[in-house]
């Protein structure tokens, strides 16, 4: 059985990237896809990712979650 992605799991992957990089990290949507952001002040805003479906973007966030943990284990040692 396939799980699908809802736009809660997605925030949820987001906040869990904005407490490993310390930005504020969201999902926005539009053109009925979403994508990740970074909020910058809560003014600006940086793509992060590119607008992908649902499943795709969760498959992106988890792989981006995980390079980042590897960049910073690599760099502490």
């Amino acid at each position: 059985m396939t799980y699908r992605i809802t736009m809660k799991d997605l925030d949820s992957i987001a906040e869990s990237i904005s407490n490993l990089i310390g930005e504020n990290v969201v999902i926005g949507y539009a053109y009925g896809r979403p994508r990740a952001e970074i909020v910058h002040n809560d003014t600006s805003v940086t793509e992060l990712s590119p607008r992908l479906p649902k499943s795709q973007l969760a498959d992106w966030l988890w792989a981006f979650q995980k390079g980042v943990g590897y960049g910073m284990k690599v760099n502490k040692l």
